[in-house]
C-alpha cells in the first residue's frame, strides 16, 4: 500500500495552471494584477501570488476566486481602455 502523494510529486492543480495561462496570454504586468487582486480584498502578497502563477505554492480556496475574478475583470477591459495597472 502506498502513502498519498507529496507535494513534489504531485501535477499542478488544475485552476493554478489554468490562472498562469490566463495571466501569461493576458499580457498583464504581476504588479499590476496584485494590485488589482488586492484592491478586491486578495490578501496573498505579489511574491506569494508570482508563485501560486507559477505553480510554486499555493493558496486557499478564497484567495484563488479572488485571483479568477480579477484576471477575469481585467481580461474583459475593452481593448481601446488602458488600464493604469
Amino acid at each position: 500500500m502506498t502513502g498519498p502523494l507529496n507535494s513534489a510529486d504531485a501535477a499542478p492543480d488544475p485552476p493554478r495552471k489554468f490562472a498562469g495561462e490566463r495571466f501569461r496570454d493576458a499580457g498583464l504586468s504581476l504588479n499590476g494584477l496584485w494590485a488589482y487582486y488586492y484592491g478586491i480584498g486578495g490578501n496573498a502578497d505579489e511574491f506569494d501570488l508570482d508563485g501560486y502563477l507559477n505553480g510554486l505554492t499555493t493558496l486557499d480556496q478564497a484567495q484563488m476566486a479572488l485571483v479568477d475574478t480579477a484576471l477575469e475583470e481585467l481580461g474583459n477591459e475593452s481593448p481601446g481602455r488602458s488600464a493604469s495597472w
